[in-house]
């Protein structure tokens, strides 16, 4: 094999990776086909995070007695509201002053239902302050907001502010910026007036029963995992073809995400996440790819600036994710060490370029196996 010949067959291994994996898939038409038994929604992994107190359906006084400041959001009507942009559908609640679920709607499933990234009945996702009256989950608390159901369009924006008036001057704040045209959207919380009622680092417990989108469950299977990147700028993930539980404990964290083979939803912390517990495990719901956790521990000083963070809800795709944040394109698989810099650096930048005058994908693979 001459040398000409072994540059051909790299060229084209680069090709399939990068037009299997950063190039946006056709959807695929056939039905899912759900046994019987896995009809129920899958158990999560274990959460092995300090537990938040619970909070019990009883007077402002009890409330007042049993959680301190905090009982006095711990009374309320839950209402719901949505975001939407041209890209996806936010479902937003004022218990919690969270976000329920993420719609991406240039997509759909295999199936061809809407693809529905994550909901109430897939993620739970919980911050928890340790008090002097144990621990608070901010779920149980309602929080006061003057947003209701609005459509961004062209180049807007809109910030979405939820308080938790504690009375006295204290106060919890998260407040969410959604950008049209884009997949991420800013994040940040800040409490006030509360140093002397807090005894910690709060810790955001993430549980994802990450869902399937495409028909293979296997590949599927095998491309889904937990993604991360350190302060000290190195990027790794949890082993994805595994049958067994898998955990770890990282210290130092830039961003972690949900990893699946077409889309990822991630976190991005402006400074930093002092440490972090992964794990994920086989589900037996075939309506499910893999179960994942993070649970994350955020300093208390920056909670008391305002911490701030980026949550990314969207497709895979090198070009795209290199826009995010630093390290971010590494959720998309770019192969082995030895021909990934030449899907990098060659066939991304080539295929781009000649993207630009071709639409035809096929002539643009044809052109660079030729070149």
């Amino acid at each position: 094999m001459d040398k000409n010949q072994v540059i051909g067959l790299v060229l084209i291994a680069g090709l399939l990776i990068i037009y299997a994996l950063v190039f946006d898939p056709p959807v695929q038409k056939q039905p899912i086909v759900v046994p019987a038994d896995s009809t129920q929604a899958a158990s999560p992994p274990a959460v092995i995070a300090r537990e938040a107190n619970p909070a019990p359906d009883t007077s402002a006084n009890t409330l007042s007695e049993k959680f301190g400041v905090f009982g006095v959001a711990m009374q309320g009507t839950e209402e719901t509201f949505v975001i939407e942009t041209d890209k996806a559908r936010y479902t937003f609640s004022n218990k919690g002053g969270r976000i329920q679920s993420v719609e991406l709607k240039e997509y759909v499933t295999f199936d061809q239902k809407p693809l529905v990234l994550f909901d109430e009945q897939s993620v739970s996702q919980l911050l928890q302050i340790p008090s002097m009256k144990g621990n608070i989950d901010l779920n149980s608390l309602y929080f006061h907001t003057n947003n209701t159901h609005q459509i961004i369009v062209g180049e807007n924006k809109t910030t979405i502010h939820f308080v938790a008036d504690l009375g006295d001057g204290k106060s919890i704040e998260q407040t969410y910026t959604i950008y049209s045209g884009k997949y991420s959207l800013e994040y940040q919380v800040k409490v006030n007036g509360l140093s002397s009622e807090i005894t910690g680092d709060p810790e955001l417990v993430w549980v994802n029963a990450m869902k399937r989108f495409e028909k293979d469950l296997d590949d599927s299977h095998n491309k889904t995992t937990i993604r991360y990147y350190t302060l000290e700028e190195d990027s790794d993930n949890l082993k994805a073809v595994a049958s067994e539980p898998q955990q770890e404990t990282i210290n130092g964290v830039k961003w972690l995400s949900f990893s699946q083979k077409f889309f990822n939803a991630g976190i991005i912390a402006e400074k930093s996440i002092s440490q972090a517990i992964i794990g994920t495990k086989p589900s037996t719901d075939t309506t499910v790819v893999k179960e994942g956790l993070m649970q994350l521990i955020i300093p208390i000083a920056d909670v008391y600036e305002g911490a701030n963070f980026t949550f990314y809800y969207g497709p895979q795709g090198y070009k795209r994710l290199k826009k995010v944040a630093q390290g971010y394109e590494d959720n998309v698989y770019m192969g082995y060490k030895l021909v990934s810099w030449v899907n990098k650096y060659i066939i991304v930048e080539l295929f781009g370029f000649l993207e630009k005058s071709i639409s035809n994908y096929g002539v643009i693979i044809m052109i660079i196996v030729l070149v």
